[in-house]
């Protein structure tokens, strides 16, 4: 097995904008990508809010050779009832470009 040297970046927060005066449940999401190449290896989400669909936004990610930096950049629209104004998905990986 190859070497990836790999690196793990978590990122938690609430899931709906904070303004959403419904249930607004805590997720944790986790990415792990490779330190040289910077590709994204893998990644997970945990909460107890029903987010099945969300992993399938990361699920392309190793098979398109995405690196975090290029994650970092990709916008997702806004949905209040559903989503943060930064999404998740952009900040785990912004994050792990801030730690170098």
């Amino acid at each position: 097995m190859a070497d990836y040297n790999a690196v793990i970046s978590d990122y938690t927060k609430v899931q709906k904008a904070t303004f959403i005066e419904t249930s607004n449940l805590e997720f944790t999401v986790r990415i792990v990508y490779a330190a040289t190449t910077r590709r994204l290896l893998g990644a997970q989400v945990a909460s107890t809010y029903d987010m099945p669909a969300d992993i399938h936004m990361f699920s392309l990610v190793p098979q398109e050779h995405l690196t975090i930096d290029r994650r970092a950049l990709t916008d997702i629209f806004f949905l209040p009832p559903f989503n943060q104004p930064y999404n998740y998905y952009r900040m785990v990986s912004y994050q792990a470009v801030l730690k170098g």
